[in-house]
């Protein structure tokens, strides 16, 4: 047996590399069965992935003060038991509660590529897990995360029998990290790679059904060459959640600054969101009918309007070609309504898509095989979208074929440039780009100059949203630019984004109906980590449970996206929704300065309520601090929030229904159901 420990954490390897043992100091808790630390994924030229490990051979382990390494000579294959010539050394470095870690993959096997690094590979114990918490859509919260991965069960086409894997990528997962939760401790597995390039994110369960938190990385190590990587960070830590997405923030403060907003958006609250023209063709609201959807929005206090589909051939349709709809009156007409808008005190954002090309464009015939991002069959990446109206034809059988373009093409970055001079010609005060938030395929089209497969290929995203950030600035410095997606890679040449997801996805884990509310949607991590960026909403598009999503998007500090009906009609049709964001909208305005411009803590101050079942969310702001409270599952309840060293000097309810008695620092509270309330103290 090896230790490797200093006085805040320990590491046990037994002789064949395997760890059995991690853990805090503080706390105790072992979060590690016996497993091996790594597998490759191989391509021998028949076969495209054959697993290898490190079976029952003997490495070499050295330890060194606070270093281990652990050197192995061989690989096997796990089926046959086939020896590959492919040694591996793995570094193990103590630094306060972190380990940092690397692999070192030397391939001497003739006629084989290593595509596939699983590393650190993390066999947790079932008893070390409150839960699990990865970054998709800027956050999730697992508290019975197989019961997730098995809704990952690929039914005919994968080996479920050996593995059933949830698998997603930075950065479409928000952050290069992922955690344990464990009561007041948990364990941080991170990437801090300051290259920001393709890393999975895996949870798997293995044919014990077991779990595994593990991380992979695709260098495609050809036969003679060595690959290194250093960048990993596993860290059981003392402490909350807030203890992990803040060792991430520390880390990314080398390369990440938020940028300047454009004054206009101190203080945004979101937009409402409206198609005009949909896919199949359907006019909902040509340009004349603008000034009377943003008047829908305004009253429910909203003061921005979100076009999609605004051009001639209607949403996700025919781009990259964004010519305004003669038929409606053409630019001049769209420019009109964009002024009759701005006359009322309303702003507008202006729709592109970033990567998508319509096959059927005249874009796609004249310049899609030089742009198009290519598989690795050496064919253009291809999807599907399709919206359907009242038949079954366009569901059943599609609609629209797109391919994407590379985000290395020096065209495709030109036309995006296009797009800007569009918004800024219609005299718009934000532009967005749909999609660009996202992971890029890794494409493998030798003719761009990049590496095949082009695992790099969020350094040419990088370098395209900074070209289209400079441009825009350059132009018109007082307009916004927005993308579609949480990731910090890209939040940070951005001023706003949209998400993708549901901020108030509950999960199903059978709790009576008076317990509190479990929920999967976790963004506070991403708020929590970079409270700078503003995230919207999603996925209210009816006018049912409204209170409940409404508080979510409050509690949570999120900026509204109104999508009535998937964007095709305006609030005005949903009414309670309409009354309730106007009252909670107006909440948030009587405290802008605080929940606009504050720092986002999150449940940091939960522990100073004496009742459990109210939820808690915080902001500070010079010497205030404003807790936000909530509740959905009981008719009343009540609580006592305790803060010493504050006095409060203000509070309000988006329904005027909750209670607030007491004065200075110990304030009493009485909560109905679905009640929402601010309290906003003063530091004494």
């Amino acid at each position: 047996m090896y230790i490797l420990e200093n006085d805040r954490i320990q590491l046990k390897v037994d002789e064949h590399g395997r760890p059995t043992e991690l853990r805090n100091k503080d706390n105790g808790v072992n979060y590690l069965r016996k497993h091996d630390l790594w597998r490759l994924i191989v391509d021998d030229g028949k076969c495209l992935e054959i697993e290898t490990i490190p079976g029952n051979s003997l490495p070499e382990v050295t330890l060194d003060n606070n270093r281990m390494t652990i050197h192995h000579n061989e690989a096997f294959d796990k089926i046959s038991g086939a020896k590959f010539d492919i040694g591996l050394e793995i570094s193990f470095r103590l630094e306060n509660d972190e380990i940092k870690t690397g692999i070192t993959v030397n391939n001497n096997q003739p006629e084989t590529i290593v595509k596939e690094v699983h590393f650190p590979l993390l066999a947790i114990r079932d008893e070390a897990i409150s839960g699990v918490v990865t970054t998709y859509t800027g956050g999730q919260y697992f508290r019975d995360v197989k019961k997730k991965i098995l809704q990952a069960h690929t039914q005919f086409k994968g080996i479920d029998h050996k593995y059933i894997r949830d698998i997603n990528f930075y950065p479409t997962n928000a952050m290069n990290c992922m955690l344990i939760d464990h009561e007041d401790e948990g364990l941080y597995l991170g990437c801090h790679d300051e290259k920001l390039e393709m890393t999975a994110h895996i949870l798997e369960l293995d044919d014990q059904r077991d779990f595994n938190m593990l991380m992979g990385r695709s260098p495609y190590v050809a036969y003679g060459n060595t690959w290194t990587f250093d960048r990993y960070v596993i860290s059981p830590y003392s402490g909350n959640w807030q203890v992990a997405a803040g060792k991430y923030r520390k880390w990314a403060n080398c390369w990440y600054q938020a940028p300047e907003r454009p004054e206009f958006l101190n203080g945004f609250n979101g937009w409402q969101r409206i198609i005009l023209k949909t896919q199949y063709g359907q006019e909902l609201f040509p340009y004349d009918k603008l000034p009377e959807a943003f008047e829908a929005s305004h009253k429910a206090g909203v003061d921005t309007l979100f076009l999609f589909g605004w051009h001639v051939h209607g949403m996700d349709n025919g781009y990259p070609d964004y010519t305004p709809d003669s038929t409606w009156g053409g630019k001049e007409a769209l420019k009109k309504s964009i002024s009759d808008i701005h006359n009322r005190g309303g702003k507008v954002i202006l729709y592109f898509n970033g990567q998508l090309i319509d096959k059927q464009s005249e874009f796609f015939d004249k310049y899609g095989q030089e742009v198009a991002t290519y598989t690795v069959s050496g064919v253009p990446e291809q999807h599907f979208y399709s919206f359907p109206g009242p038949g079954y034809t366009a569901a059943k059988f599609g609609n629209r074929a797109f391919t994407t373009a590379c985000p290395s093409s020096d065209r495709w970055l030109d036309m995006l440039k296009s797009f800007i001079d569009s918004a800024i010609e219609l005299e718009v005060d934000a532009v967005f780009f749909d999609q660009i938030g996202n992971t890029s395929y890794p494409c493998c089209n030798p003719a761009h100059g990049h590496p095949v497969p082009y695992m790099g290929a969020t350094e040419a995203r990088i370098e395209q949203l900074t070209e289209l950030r400079k441009y825009l600035k350059s132009r018109r410095p007082e307009m916004g630019i927005g993308v579609e997606w949480i990731s910090d890679i890209t939040a940070k040449f951005v001023d706003f984004v949209h998400i993708w997801g549901n901020i108030a996805e509950q999960e199903n884990i059978n709790l009576p109906t008076d317990a509190k509310t479990k929920y999967i949607s976790f963004q506070e991590f991403y708020r929590y980590a970079f409270p700078e960026t503003p995230l919207s909403n999603r996925e209210i598009r009816t006018d049912e449970d409204i209170e409940r999503r409404v508080n979510m998007m409050l509690m949570k500090g999120c900026i509204n996206d109104i999508e009535v009906h998937r964007c095709q009609s305006t609030i005005a049709v949903t009414p309670h929704y309409q009354q309730y964001l106007a009252k909670a909208n107006q909440l948030r305005k009587h405290y802008s300065d605080i929940l606009f411009n504050g720092r986002f803590l999150a449940d940091r101050h939960q522990q100073f309520i004496d009742n459990q079942e109210i939820s808690v969310s915080s902001w500070n702001y010079n010497n205030q601090l404003a807790i936000m409270l909530t509740q959905e599952h009981l008719a009343n309840t009540s609580g006592t929030v305790n803060l010493p060293g504050y006095s409060l000097i203000d509070s309000e309810s988006v329904e005027n229904n909750v209670k607030v008695t007491g004065t200075g620092s110990c304030i009493n509270v009485e909560l109905p159901r679905y009640g929402l309330a601010v309290l906003l103290f003063m530091h004494s």
